[in-house]
């Protein structure tokens, strides 16, 4: 069994390892870390900590690997979406070390080390009325309370995107 000394010690090798996530799937991706939003798109790497990198690949996996089982069940069917053994094997071929002598010319990649808020490109908040709201939820077939506010409102449409992919 670990001692708090080797896991902190593992802990703090892992913190300094850089390696490259890669979008192995067909779709863009886009996920938070730390507070920032990334978006790669399909093929493209990132470059950063490992725990980036870790964290990006295991949110990909389970988004790939849901999607995929949604396919082959039945609407209204409980199952298992994916297992954790799943979800290391997907990563593994998302994750690779940082080749030092790789041709950086050749790889659609970009480098995140330690991304300061002020220093990544954040797209400005969309603005949109209650009416649009309304709109979306109903085009979506989503029943909802008039008087939630529009924040309330949105997070249903963010809500039935995470349960479409």
């Amino acid at each position: 069994m670990e001692t708090q000394n080797q896991a902190e010690a593992k802990f703090q090798e892992l913190n300094q390892k850089i390696v490259k996530f890669t979008n192995i799937d067909t779709e863009s991706f886009t996920h938070s870390y730390g507070g920032i939003s990334m978006t790669a798109r399909p093929g493209m790497s990132i470059i950063g900590t490992w725990h980036l990198c870790d964290h990006l690949a295991t949110h990909l996996a389970r988004k790939v690997l849901a999607r995929e089982k949604k396919k082959t069940i039945k609407p209204n069917e409980k199952h298992v979406l994916y297992t954790e053994a799943q979800v290391e094997e997907f990563k593994k071929k998302a994750l690779s070390d940082v080749n030092e002598t790789e041709n950086q010319d050749n790889v659609n990649t970009v480098k995140v080390m330690e991304a300061k808020p002020k220093e990544v490109n954040v797209p400005a908040p969309v603005k949109v009325t209650r009416q649009e709201i309304i709109k979306d939820l109903k085009e979506r077939g989503l029943k909802f309370d008039i008087h939630k506010t529009n924040a309330e409102l949105l997070q249903m449409i963010v809500d039935s995107e995470a349960v479409k992919s």
